[in-house]
């Protein structure tokens, strides 16, 4: 594994050749100094094994001020990007969410079968709710069944990103 993941922002601590032998992408607007700070944008292996880092120094407008290849030696981490698990997690579980809401949406058209089991994650969560008098469901048209409220919509979504979050925790506990 890499010392420094790709896009991890680094700071600049040691120069292993003459500052004016950093162009070796010839795009440098001024040689690469100790204490400047840049991201890896690319990471190289020889067959050997041996690692570079590409890493580019952009100025506050955008434009690139150096781009160069830096051994492990030469490099500091200052920054490391690396998504949380807590935020994998979340991103996850609003996936999950959209499809399942999706799904309902769209039950008309999915087989005969699956309506009722879909139907099923709407009302069962919000009949609870309703006993306590929370106004989860709207007026039922025509002495049907009456559709979720705003409110029901939102208790669904969070009722069962819970759901899927005690579901996805478990999960992690158990491959640790």
């Amino acid at each position: 594994m890499d010392t420094f993941p790709q896009y991890s922002e680094v700071k600049i601590v040691a120069l292993s050749k003459p500052a004016d032998a950093y162009d070796s992408w010839g795009v440098n607007r001024r040689a690469p100094a100790i204490g400047d700070i840049g991201t890896i944008v690319e990471i190289l292996r020889s067959e050997a094994g041996a690692v570079t880092y590409v890493v580019e120094c952009v100025n506050p407008d955008g434009t690139s001020e150096w781009l160069d290849d830096f051994t492990e030696s030469e490099l500091t981490a200052y920054k490391t990007w690396r998504p949380r698990r807590a935020q994998m997690r979340s991103i996850v579980i609003l996936g999950i969410v959209s499809v399942h809401l999706a799904l309902v949406a769209g039950a008309s058209v999915l087989p005969d079968a699956i309506q009722p089991a879909l139907a099923a994650t709407v009302y069962l969560p919000l009949w609870p709710l309703a006993a306590l008098g929370l106004p989860v469901f709207g007026p039922a048209e025509s002495g049907g069944w009456p559709g979720p409220s705003p409110l029901g919509w939102v208790a669904f979504a969070l009722l069962w990103a819970a759901v899927w979050a005690m579901l996805l925790a478990t999960i992690d506990r158990l491959r640790k």
